[in-house]
């Protein structure tokens, strides 16, 4: 199992990883750790990919409780859209969990997300259109402007808070699940 690596991002675009050229990932490493890397090493490869992902979801457990409590809560749809999940690569010695808003398509998704969390500058209408909703005509003239959007970088301040008790919980969680496979 060699290197085992925790990876937090802000937010991903659906398929994509990240919120655009202004975006960082925020990760925390997690290597060396050779009497856990012993026992990982002699369970089974099914049993060694579930105890790694029970640990790692664990452990982000907080920081994705922290990151649903720091969103905005205007309609509620953000905070529905943020998740984690658990990546093992192809070679299996890298494990990667990440908390992030899901920006896709469905109920699910908040494709405003990383607009929220980054901000913009202000944003002008480029050509003219007519729209009709519920039987309101809308009118969106060229140069129109829309404002700007401060950012409120909640995924953030969220790990921010937990970068420092993350990679012990998971290093404690992982010791817990490996102790309960060994039996």
């Amino acid at each position: 199992m060699g290197n085992i690596v925790e990876e937090l991002r802000p937010t991903s675009r659906a398929g994509g990883s990240g919120l655009g050229s202004s975006a960082t990932r925020r990760s925390i490493s997690v290597t060396g750790i050779s009497e856990i890397d012993k026992r990982i090493s002699q369970l089974a490869e099914d049993v060694r990919q579930k105890v790694v992902k029970r640990a790692m979801m664990s452990a982000l457990k907080d920081l994705w409780k922290d990151a649903k409590s720091e969103a905005p809560e205007r309609t509620g749809r953000l905070i529905k859209s943020i998740s984690r999940r658990f990546k093992l690569s192809n070679n299996g010695e890298t494990a990667t969990g990440s908390v992030y808003s899901y920006q896709g398509r469905g109920p699910r998704s908040a494709p405003h997300a990383w607009l929220v969390h980054e901000g913009s500058t202000i944003r002008v209408a480029d050509h003219t259109w007519v729209r009709r909703v519920k039987g309101t005509t809308y009118v969106t003239v060229r140069g129109q402007s829309f404002g700007r959007i401060l950012p409120d970088p909640f995924m953030r301040r969220a790990f921010r808070q937990n970068q420092h008790s993350i990679k012990g919980a998971f290093i404690k969680a992982l010791r817990e699940a490996v102790r309960k496979a060994g039996r």
